[in-house]
């Protein structure tokens, strides 16, 4: 489904190791609830149009045997991964606003061309780069020469 919705976008050479890690987690897979887990981290990481408490409900109401066993891990697993995510969320903002904090301190202010495509850049490591390339560039023009995909526009 993620290659369906990303198929046509610009940004597919991003997104296809992240769609591919996810097919190797089915191929992995050997039972029915390992594929009913996957399926549920799906739902649960790429919508946000159901919640967990309808998920929880759902998978009880149809799957009332093993329903009960499967939920209680499931939940664990939710609160562990939402608690990771939040963090790296949390790290890429503030490493994106870092960037647009250094870059407007050193070089006056920044367009919001250059600052959306500084919020879209989901790579910490890639963030520290350029976080780098401002602090060591003498100007705006030298960090947009040195930093390859990005516009040399303020």
């Amino acid at each position: 489904m993620l290659l369906l919705k990303h198929i046509f976008s610009e940004d597919l050479k991003d997104r296809f190791p992240e769609i591919l890690k996810l097919l190797s987690k089915l191929v992995e897979k050997q039972s029915g609830l390992e594929y009913l887990e996957t399926i549920l981290r799906y739902v649960v990481s790429g919508s946000d149009k159901i919640k967990e408490e309808d998920i929880e409900n759902a998978v009880m109401e149809v799957l009332r045997e093993k329903g009960g066993d499967i939920m209680p891990t499931v939940a664990e697993q939710w609160i562990e991964q939402g608690v990771q995510q939040g963090m790296q969320q949390g790290m890429l903002l503030d490493a994106r606003d870092m960037l647009i904090e250094v870059l407007t301190e050193r070089f006056g202010s920044v367009s919001s061309e250059l600052s959306e495509q500084i919020k879209r850049i989901d790579s910490r490591e890639r963030l520290k780069d350029l976080l780098r390339q401002a602090l060591r560039a003498k100007s705006f023009d030298e960090f947009g020469e040195k930093v390859e995909g990005m516009p040399n526009t303020r």
